[in-house]
């Protein structure tokens, strides 16, 4: 049986100079195992058919400004669900952050 290859996420933390806001508690056991990444876009907007919830996803400001449109409880909801996937990480980029909601969430389902 062929051996899958993965990376440590710790490793892509370290190679990019990534600020970690918040780590689950198997944040060192995570591995990366498909290359690929993915924008969520049309899961923050509801629609999970075809996730692939193994990729790192990215948060850009196309979707960070979307985010900012719903209300709070929606985001809440969107958050909850996103998580719910068990994603290896999330990455906020072109200097954004992830909002409150979110980061309570991942620590209420301890989720990268």
């Amino acid at each position: 049986m062929s051996e899958i290859y993965s990376v440590p996420l710790t490793t892509l933390v370290k190679e990019f100079n990534l600020q970690v806001e918040y780590a689950a508690t198997d944040y060192e056991k995570i591995r990366l195992t498909v290359e690929d990444v993915a924008r969520p876009g049309m899961q923050l907007a509801g629609y999970f058919d075809h996730f692939d919830s193994v990729r790192v996803q990215i948060v850009g400001y196309v979707e960070h400004t979307y985010l900012q449109t719903l209300t709070q409880e929606r985001r809440k909801e969107v958050y909850k669900q996103l998580l719910s996937y068990g994603i290896p990480c999330l990455i906020y980029t072109t200097e954004i952050a992830p909002d409150e909601d979110l980061l309570k969430e991942a620590i209420e389902t301890n989720t990268p």
